[in-house]
């Protein structure tokens, strides 16, 4: 919490804003173990009011994601996902790490998370004596992470991009992804729809926004929760889509806090809302998409 909160402070006002919500949290590059107002030297594990610098480390890993070289934050580059080559290259990064401003509680902590263990243990591996106490490299972790590609993708994948039956049959998709969401990570589905751009005739947002279109919701956790308005009437949203040809420019975010009600417009990606500068913020009308 205390690594959350200051990320969240120190990258706060970059939407113009100071809500406790991080409208893109992409763009925030706020590090841990490079802030000396909580990471001492002197602290101990026991304390919460500051971080050690191994927690701090370990924090700022969580942020990047994982990734096949031991050289630590930063030293890897970002490979090129598009050719889904994990052979190719030992620095790169596997996936995307948590957004800052994202809880790290769920994934992080002393126990390690179920799902992930038992996805290796009964998908990837069948063997049910599988722990995480063999993940002893970043070479076995990457390992792992192959495997669990060659092993299951052929059954269980499913990033194919290309929705042209789908599309030419009328169909509309309303994506949403929480971008605060502390178990799925929104620049997985951020990517995937960039696929989904390319892979349309005309290789652009207007295409693909005829029949798919993607919102982010800023500060909002795991199909909902989190400190930032709540996504609304997203059933309707499909069904005034489909049913009367009313594609959703934008879609109504609020929640109430201490009794005052925010609201906020979710925008199409890649446009995000913007607050005009004057107004009340916590009124949706005073916000553009950007």
């Amino acid at each position: 919490n205390l690594a959350t909160n200051a990320a969240i402070a120190a990258c706060d006002a970059a939407d113009g804003v100071v809500d406790g919500v991080l409208t893109d949290p992409r763009v925030c590059q706020y590090s841990a173990a490079n802030d000396t107002n909580i990471t001492k030297v002197s602290c101990t594990p026991a304390d919460t009011t500051c971080l050690t610098r191994t927690e701090a480390s370990a924090i700022d890993k969580m942020w990047q994601g994982p990734e096949s070289c031991a050289g630590g934050v930063g030293s890897c580059p970002v490979p090129d996902l598009a050719a889904r080559d994990l052979n190719s290259g030992s620095n790169k990064r596997l996936w995307y790490g948590m957004t800052r401003g994202t809880p790290l509680n769920s994934l992080g902590g002393v126990n390690p998370f179920a799902i992930p263990v038992d996805w290796a243990r009964y998908f990837v591996y069948f063997d049910a004596t599988w722990n995480v106490s063999r993940l002893t490299s970043y070479d076995i972790y990457t390992q792992l992470f192959k495997d669990s590609v060659s092993n299951t993708d052929a059954l269980l994948g499913a990033d194919n991009p290309d929705l042209s039956v789908f599309r030419n049959h009328g169909g509309k998709l309303l994506l949403w992804h929480g971008f605060a969401d502390p178990l799925i990570m929104p620049q997985g589905t951020i990517e995937y729809y960039d696929y989904v751009v390319g892979a349309t005739s005309q290789g652009s947002y207007g295409g693909a926004q005829q029949f798919a279109r993607l919102f982010l919701a800023p500060g909002v956790g795991h199909c909902g929760g989190g400190n930032g308005p709540q996504p609304q009437n997203l059933f309707n949203a499909v069904v005034n889509w489909v049913e009367k040809g009313q594609a959703p420019d934008t879609l109504l975010a609020s929640q109430v806090i201490s009794g005052v009600t925010r609201t906020r417009p979710l925008c199409p990606y890649p446009q995000l809302a913007r607050y005009v500068g004057t107004g009340d913020a916590n009124n949706a009308a005073n916000f553009v998409c950007q």
